[in-house]
């Protein structure tokens, strides 16, 4: 994870209206390719809703390749707008998504002057124009989310701030691996069948490595990005408590791993 400016922490205007443009091959394609994964599309969107509220999500993709056209059902679980990319002409393919994301960003820019934010998830350095348009000329607040190793440096000095994934080397990462092997030790030193939420929180918070608050809102982040899930436990109709349930094989996926050290 890298900061430019601005720190991204999730603790912004939660009033903010967002839009947000993803070049998908560059997501999906740099992930595979430089780090063996497949994007988390529900993590990422987690990510951004800490940001404030989300008007529009728009993906851009030539999804008629094998692997990638798989991935567009978790696409349409977080958003249906997604533009098919394919040149159909088979000898012009270069830039052709940029292209054509580059004419959406600007089209929503000058159209709509109730969005307070535009979030770009590329790694190409043609959006850096597009980026000091929106910023100086619009007075937007952009930001900019791209792959590690694939991202352009120009590109990434031209936003209000920048993120990179995978983010395995941040402090909220490094909380939630904390929280997930606080887990899976209550997992298998009881017997009782749940994990509680409230336990958790106050034995992570024991340690005295991480505040009580950034505790529940890695917890959160978790639950919204579908990794943990958090259900309910009766003991009678008055006497309830809140409970968790990791999905190691998603969390394995994603890059978590509990902490190994406590």
């Amino acid at each position: 994870m890298r900061f430019s400016k601005s720190q991204h922490t999730g603790s912004g205007n939660n009033q903010k209206r967002i839009v947000a443009f993803v070049d998908f091959e560059h997501w999906y394609y740099s992930m595979q390719n430089l780090h063996g994964k497949k994007p988390n599309i529900s993590e990422w969107f987690a990510l951004l809703s800490a940001h404030g509220r989300i008007i529009d999500c728009v993906f851009f993709a030539d999804f008629s390749q094998y692997g990638i056209r798989d991935e567009l059902a978790k696409i349409r679980a977080i958003s249906n707008k997604i533009i098919e990319t394919r040149n159909p002409n088979p000898r012009h393919q270069k830039d052709y998504t940029d292209f054509i994301m580059l004419d959406h960003i600007y089209q929503r820019a000058m159209q709509d002057n109730s969005i307070d934010m535009f979030a770009i998830f590329s790694g190409d350095g043609h959006f850096s124009s597009v980026v000091s348009f929106m910023k100086n000329y619009c007075k937007k607040e952009v930001g900019i989310y791209g792959v590690s190793g694939a991202t352009s440096r120009v590109l990434k000095d031209a936003a209000d701030w920048f993120f990179e994934l995978p983010d395995s080397g941040s402090e909220r990462h490094k909380l939630c691996e904390t929280i997930l092997a606080v887990i899976k030790r209550t997992q298998q030193s009881t017997d009782l069948g749940y994990v509680s939420y409230a336990s958790t929180v106050s034995n992570v918070a024991a340690m005295k490595k991480f505040p009580p608050n950034e505790i529940e809102e890695a917890l959160q982040f978790l639950i919204a990005a579908e990794l943990v899930r958090q259900n309910e436990h009766r003991f009678s109709l008055t006497n309830r408590i809140k409970t968790l349930v990791p999905d190691w094989d998603k969390l394995a996926e994603a890059g978590y791993r509990p902490t190994p050290e406590l």
